[in-house]
């Protein structure tokens, strides 16, 4: 486990064999602070976002994958920026490549195909969608 506040980690830890951690830091400036787990055989899975903490010394529990959100339209919501217009489902397995070649030569690649984002390994993890605003899985 690991928490980023303003794109810096700030604090991480390892889980015992019930999923239980510790984890210190000081809170400084930063607008808020991402929860995200990662380990071996999965990518870096995105748990939560706070941006304040109750006590000095909060007991908070996460889900791993955490809860999908839905809005009424069915449209996945992103649970760190509460939007859904660049939430895509993730495809695993070989991805398919789409690219643009332009005029000048300059070949742009792009992990988006058919609505879906390409996650490019084979192996299976928890996560189910991306975001690319965030860029994180979840």
């Amino acid at each position: 486990m690991f928490v980023k506040g303003d794109k810096k980690i700030l604090a991480n830890s390892f889980t015992d064999s019930n999923g239980n951690f510790k984890m210190k830091f000081t809170p400084g400036r930063e607008k808020s602070f991402d929860f995200f787990c990662t380990g071996t055989g999965i990518d870096t899975l995105f748990i939560k976002s706070v941006k304040t903490f109750n006590s000095d010394m909060p007991a908070m529990t996460f889900y791993v994958p955490c809860i999908i959100k839905k809005n009424a339209l069915g449209k996945v919501i992103c649970p760190k920026c509460n939007l859904v217009d660049k939430v895509f489902p993730i495809e695993y397995g070989e991805p398919t490549y789409v690219y643009h070649i332009s005029k000048a030569g300059d070949t742009t690649y792009s992990p988006f195909y058919k609505g879906m984002y390409q996650a490019g390994t084979d192996v299976v993890e928890p996560a189910k969608y991306y975001c690319d605003r965030d860029k994180i899985k979840f």
